[in-house]
């Protein structure tokens, strides 16, 4: 099993300030595909925040903005991103989403 990239591990413990550092001004060469031994991407995991703060909502908007090949992942269980949200409760990851990603709006029915 391999490292994982200092963007995921950043984001993995929840240093929202280094994930954006790791990010740069691009976002160019972080692999969004990337997931943890129980298949959670980025998203799902700032998903599952439970400090949503201005940075975790910076970083987040960039995640989105550039995951859209990745929107619709499960992780191991069957969940999307918006199924982790919902689960914690983090109705501003849920407004956010939806506010700035509208074709979003069917996986919500799922």
């Amino acid at each position: 099993e391999t490292a994982p990239s200092s963007f995921f591990a950043a984001v993995q413990s929840r240093d929202f300030e280094g994930a954006l550092k790791s990010w740069g001004t691009s976002g160019e060469g972080v692999d969004l595909a990337e997931v943890d031994a129980k298949g959670e991407s980025s998203l799902h995991l700032l998903a599952r925040s439970k400090k949503y703060d201005d940075t975790c909502a910076a970083l987040f908007a960039k995640v989105l903005a550039a995951a859209s090949e990745i929107l619709s992942h499960c992780n191991d269980a069957g969940q999307s991103f918006l199924h982790c949200a919902a689960g914690r409760l983090n109705c501003r990851i849920l407004a956010q989403a939806v506010s700035e990603c509208p074709q979003l709006a069917p996986l919500f029915a799922q």
